[in-house]
């Protein structure tokens, strides 16, 4: 599976890396397919029900020489004229599935007795009592001579259409419907197929292919309601509707009308998809607490506490930040932003003595130690100690990547709080986490890791590129290898107080948008009201760093209920932006997010009274982010 040069967001779709992202739902290649017959049992179909046998081992044995293998085959019969003729399953081998040569033996018990047909019964009782594997296309064969006659006035074209969808978007995921029935086609075709495809006898045994402008007026004749029952139905779902008539004409033109069946049938069962593993709407990084520095005259200056989630295929053993060239997309006021120190706060959120922990999480302290803090960059060694098991060491990995393809329940699983909704199968289901809250409930989260930030104005932006690092050292992912959950980039905005940033706000061609979620701060931290008395410095030390933490953890933040700043974020999975500081980049590695054209400021109708510079140069970002918003 290879995600390289993707940025997947979360929160619009669970498809996507926002604030942690979730990859692209994984889908792959099917090695092996359930084919079930549904066959009419009146006292017409005996040729039919010969033909079918005899054409299954043929249709095995080419699916074998294509490489998909275990095949098995199922048998329906249809009105019989029994109690169950609307449907009963006619063993093959003893169960419901069987090889092809016990499909050819059990077609010796098929019946020719009935009168009454109900293909849409017939398919309805295959839905409901047979079981398909999760890893196999799945292909249904309905052969009859008559239109429906209807025996369930429950079930019609749009909920029979509905139940061959197996609960996905994808029609690749569809059960393919293959229709051999009582209907004339243009051309005087073997069939037709819902990319509008003729299949032509050759009159040697072969057959050609013809393009139709359209499948409208394609069926020039039928069996009373057999075009609406079946025809469309299997043209609306994918599949392909075939005459019967040219079926029951015999020699070369029966040849031919085998092969393609076949050979249609080989190529859409190896054109299906497995049902895709869809990823819960997780997160990697977020914000846990952010307060103002006191005594900073300026008033420009936060300290900011994250938590890091590993949803990769390693432990985490460090935590890598540096500054991108998104942090100069606003226009600067007076100084740039920039990392002015960096901290572990050990007992997690919020930053100083009056901390607790987030509803749910674990008692874990931060037992990390900063190796590395300058202006544009900050990295930590991180670890973690668990006070139930007195087991310190790095944060622990949820592989949800490793779930692997066809498998969101395991996937779902990986995830506290998730939960699988919108279908019976949950192999075709979507994972839903009501609480977000939930998501950090693991032990693969570690809170505390804290960056002091200077000369951060309203209307300015910081952004960085994240890395998780392993036990060696080494990035757990960047843009060229590794694990797409294992880096990317977060983006920091302080708004002005009383605005908030729409959706649309972008800096790099991968984002969606910048905003105030729960996947981003946590019991809305993103409206600072509190000064922090904690000196975060950057200190480096053997044991630990922020030594100042431990002197003044007696002392309560202080502050009130009126907001200080407000902030808004992005933090994006699977992408890397341009080192600000190209000495930061110590992996080599490569970038693939494309920053955006900067946006123009408004121009200003009237000339206005000259202002000071920094007034000036802040009105100027200020209007620049409501243009971005608001334009």
């Amino acid at each position: 599976m290879n995600l390289k040069n993707q940025y997947l967001q979360t929160g619009t779709l669970y498809l996507t890396l926002l604030i942690a992202g979730t990859p692209a739902a994984t889908a792959a290649t099917l090695q092996s397919a359930d084919v079930v017959v549904l066959i009419d049992e009146s006292n017409s179909m005996s040729g039919e029900q010969r033909w079918i046998g005899n054409m299954i081992p043929q249709l095995d044995a080419i699916l074998q020489s294509q490489g998909l293998t275990g095949q098995r085959f199922g048998l329906v019969g249809f009105g019989s004229g029994r109690p169950d003729l609307l449907g009963r399953s006619v063993p093959v081998g003893g169960a419901n599935f069987g090889t092809s040569a016990e499909f050819a033996s059990a077609t010796n018990n098929l019946l020719v007795s009935g009168k009454f047909e109900d293909g849409y019964s017939a398919i309805d009782f295959a839905l409901n009592n047979y079981t398909f594997r999760e890893d196999a296309a799945v292909s249904f064969i309905l052969v009859t001579d008559e239109d429906r006659d209807n025996g369930n006035f429950g079930l019609n074209f749009t909920n029979i259409l509905a139940g061959l969808k197996r609960g996905t978007e994808n029609t690749e995921d569809d059960i393919l419907l293959n229709a051999i029935v009582n209907a004339n086609f243009v051309n005087n075709a073997i069939g037709v197929n819902s990319e509008a495809n003729a299949y032509i006898a050759d009159g040697r045994g072969g057959y050609t292919t013809t393009q139709l402008p359209s499948l409208n007026g394609i069926v020039t004749s039928s069996f009373e309601n057999t075009k609406p029952d079946y025809v469309d139905l299997a043209l609306a779902n994918g599949g392909a509707a075939w005459n019967l008539n040219q079926l029951r004409t015999g020699g070369l033109t029966t040849t031919s009308f085998t092969k393609a069946f076949i050979d249609a049938n080989v190529r859409d069962i190896q054109q299906q998809q497995a049902p895709e593993t869809k990823l819960p709407p997780v997160y990697n990084l977020r914000f846990t607490d952010i307060k103002a520095v006191e005594d900073d005259p300026e008033g420009d200056k936060f300290q900011l506490a994250f938590e890091v989630l590993n949803w990769s295929d390693k432990p985490a053993a460090g935590v890598r930040i540096a500054l991108n060239e998104g942090t100069d997309f606003f226009p600067i006021i007076e100084e740039r932003s920039s990392f002015a120190g960096a901290g572990i706060d050990f007992n997690g959120r919020p930053n100083g003595p009056d901390a607790e922990p987030l509803p749910g999480n674990l008692l874990l302290a931060n037992s990390s130690r900063v190796v590395e803090s300058t202006d544009t960059a900050i990295q930590w060694d991180a670890s973690q100690f668990d006070f139930n098991t007195s087991v310190n060491g790095p944060i622990p990995n949820r592989d949800l990547l490793g779930a692997g393809p066809n498998n969101t329940p395991d996937a779902c699983a990986l995830v506290p709080g998730c939960q699988v909704i919108g279908h019976s199968n949950p192999f075709f289901g979507r994972p839903d986490i009501p609480d977000l809250e939930t998501v950090d409930d693991g032990n693969n989260v570690l809170d505390g890791f804290v960056i002091t930030v200077d000369d951060f104005n309203e209307g300015e932006v910081i952004s960085f590129n994240w890395n998780l690092l392993d036990v060696n050292g080494n990035p757990i992912g960047t843009p060229d290898s590794g694990n797409e959950y294992g880096f990317g980039i977060a983006n920091i905005l302080r708004t002005p107080i009383g605005e908030d940033p729409d959706a649309d706000f972008q800096i790099f061609e991968q984002n969606t948008g910048a905003d105030t979620s729960k996947r981003l701060f946590a019991e809305d931290s993103y409206r600072v009201t509190e000064y922090s008395p904690v000196s975060y410095d950057t200190t480096l030390a053997r044991a630990f760093s922020a030594r100042n933490t431990v002197a003044t953890r007696t002392i309560n933040s202080r502050g009130g209920d009126e907001p200080i700043a407000l902030f808004a974020a992005e933090i994006g999975t699977g992408i890397t932006g341009a080192f600000l500081n190209p000495a930061d980049n110590i992996f080599n590695s490569s970038i693939n997010a494309k920053l955006l054209p900067k946006p123009t400021p408004p121009v200003e109708p009237e000339p206005v009274p000259e202002p000071s510079t920094m007034a000036m140069i802040g009105m100027t970002a200020i209007a620049l982010l409501g243009y971005k918003r608001h334009g």
